[in-house]
């Protein structure tokens, strides 16, 4: 569906549609078949809550149809993993609202990687990242999330509490424990780890 060409169909059209396919199979015939992997179960879901939740979406993101199209694509693929039996249309659609939120927070958080580390690499050394090349069309979020998974739990750990929890260092110690000296040292390792590995992918320059 071209999301930009139908701006915010959210609408009381789109849930009665929604809700008149799903009275062709009941919620929890519906659910059940999903839970079984049964194919016309998904077929049937596909139909009531595709454009529904599409709809949700745009009207959530204010008309941001990038993200309110990869935003679907990880609903529609986390709803298999996390599907139960639902007795009433109303409990189901709270939870699928609830699987749309968490996936289209997720992809904002995603696109915000790249920037929040850039921006502060920046700030703490001469030398740090200038600019992530992506000659092949890679996603650069996608390029440190990739080099951050070579890092150890350790650096993993401490990097996300900084940069993408928002955590000061002194935050960080408390949790752990730890002198803020300690934590410092071992954020500058972590960001030095992080650049070595970018700088493998030959995405530094």
């Amino acid at each position: 569906m071209n999301w930009s060409s139908n701006v915010c169909p959210y609408n009381r059209l789109v849930a009665e549609r929604s809700l008149s396919k799903t009275k062709i199979m009941g919620v929890r015939e519906l659910t059940l078949g999903m839970c079984q992997l049964d194919d016309s179960a998904y077929r049937e879901f596909f139909n009531a809550y595709y454009d529904r939740l599409g709809s949700y979406l745009v009207a959530m993101s204010g008309g941001d149809f990038n993200k309110v199209e990869d935003a679907l694509q990880m609903t529609l693929v986390r709803v298999p993993k996390c599907i139960r039996i639902f007795d009433t249309e109303e409990v189901f659609w709270s939870w699928l609202t609830r699987l749309a939120r968490s996936a289209y927070i997720d992809c904002y958080r995603k696109d915000s990687v790249f920037s929040r580390l850039k921006r502060r690499f920046s700030q703490m050394a001469s030398e740090e990242i200038d600019q992530v090349r992506s000659p092949d069309g890679e996603d650069q979020s996608m390029q440190i999330e990739e080099a951050m998974m070579l890092l150890d739990k350790t650096d993993q750990t401490l990097l996300k509490l900084k940069y993408f929890s928002g955590l000061s260092v002194r935050q960080i110690a408390e949790k752990f424990e730890r002198t803020e000296k300690a934590v410092e040292s071992g954020l500058s390792r972590a960001r030095s780890k992080l650049r070595k590995q970018l700088a493998k992918k030959g995405k530094l320059r």
